[in-house]
């Protein structure tokens, strides 16, 4: 073969990675597999818990205390919850300590002494991995964006946000911002896709978003691809958390606007509480709780499948595994074997015979980027690249999306 044309072997190449990265071991797509076995964190009665949403539970991995809300790294395998440490009938005048704890149980870390009010914890998507959160301001009411590293100890998380306003936290993006709910000075309270910055000085860019002038968008859950949000929606202004309406709709992270807005959950605003859709890390499901039960809905079809399995435990806050499993999803056995042989041919041949002959076309490469490239926006991104291992090693500088000039150094 002395001639090779460069996008037939970039296609073989990306069909062999893709069948063998997202198979099952039955040589089954991905797709198809991790529907079935979606695996998560949750609250239940509370204690932590670890499992595939569908199947009962095994053992906590936390017991004793009551913890609530855990959050799965983007990478680490590692939960961020909270321990509440004071009660009281007003939530918002608990006493909290965020804590980390491993996947499997083990390394748990305290985060904060336990004497603030500190909630909804999550993780940022920038690659630095950072839990923050938002911790009540006792003089004025309002909260406060906090930030601190794995392994600190209390006292040494620092602010995000200044105490004169209040802003809280929902969701972090792949650049470094953070999608709150503020009311920045002279901007006014609004949704904002906020930049942090040098002495609890960030910067806010309002986003757009029609459901909120009639009501109260929140815990607002950002798709992996960045493309879509669910939340639940509040008709009108005065607080109530029974009654929610939890939607799906579009988000564009240029224009900052969210569109398209469709209810998955209550439409008809029964008095239950619906609360913390999350994303899948494939985007094929989203995962709510309502009324002390676990469900999962697939925005593909439509459908809604109760998955928590003791109808007589009170089931809350779940989440999906964020962190990758490449090491699983490889099993070098059996037919897995046969599959990561057929990847390293394609994968480490194809651009060798194409080195050694000299034959790679500018033309065919930047075709096959125009392609794959289905917003037109001039790089990719997870969803349009649809396999995270080779997405990985084409992101160079791990910002989150493949320039042309990355795709064509691979």
């Amino acid at each position: 073969m002395r001639k090779v044309d460069t996008l037939i072997c970039m296609a073989t190449a990306l069909l062999a990675i893709t069948g063998v990265l997202s198979a099952d071991d039955n040589g089954n797509p991905a797709s198809q597999s991790k529907s079935k076995n979606l695996r998560g964190s949750y609250y239940v009665n509370g204690e932590i818990h670890v499992g595939t949403y569908g199947q009962p539970e095994g053992k906590p991995l936390t017991t004793g205390h009551n913890d609530f809300k855990p959050s799965w790294s983007k990478t680490g395998d590692m939960l961020v919850f909270f321990r509440r440490v004071k009660n009281d009938p007003d939530v918002s005048k608990w006493k909290t300590a965020i804590h980390i704890i491993n996947a499997d149980g083990t390394g748990l870390h305290q985060l904060t002494d336990g004497t603030h009010t500190d909630f909804n914890q999550t993780w940022t998507r920038d690659g630095s991995n950072t839990p923050i959160w938002n911790r009540k301001n006792p003089k004025t009411g309002g909260y406060v964006v906090m930030a601190s590293k794995i392994g600190a100890k209390p006292g040494e998380e620092i602010p995000l946000t200044d105490k004169g306003h209040s802003t809280w936290a929902f969701t972090c993006l792949t650049d470094g911002r953070i999608l709150v709910r503020s009311n920045p000075p002279k901007q006014g309270m609004g949704y904002y896709l906020m930049t942090p910055g040098k002495n609890a000085d960030p910067t806010f860019e309002r986003i757009e978003c029609d459901l909120a002038k009639t009501g109260v968008l929140a815990r607002v859950s950002l798709s992996p691809t960045e493309t879509r949000v669910c939340f639940e929606f509040q008709r009108g202004f005065k607080k109530r958390v029974p009654g929610r309406t939890l939607y799906v709709a579009d988000f564009d992270v240029k224009s900052r606007k969210i569109t398209n807005a469709k209810p998955l959950a209550n439409e008809e605003e029964k008095q239950i509480w619906f609360a913390y859709p999350r994303w899948s890390k494939d985007e094929s499901s989203i995962v709510y709780h309502a009324g002390g039960k676990l469900y999962v809905y697939k925005p593909e079809d439509g459908s809604t499948h109760k998955v928590s399995t003791d109808d007589k435990a009170d089931y809350r806050y779940p989440h999906f595994e964020d962190a990758p499993k490449l090491s699983q999803t490889i099993k070098i056995t059996g037919s897995s074997m046969n599959r990561f042989i057929l990847f390293l041919i394609a994968f480490l041949l194809s651009p060798c015979m194409l080195l050694a002959q000299g034959e790679t076309k500018q033309g065919s490469t930047d075709s096959a980027f125009t392609k794959a490239d289905k917003n037109g926006d001039g790089r990719l991104g997870p969803d349009e690249v649809k396999n995270e291992a080779l997405f990985n090693r084409m992101d160079a500088d791990s910002d989150g999306f493949v320039t042309q000039n990355e795709a064509q150094a691979l």
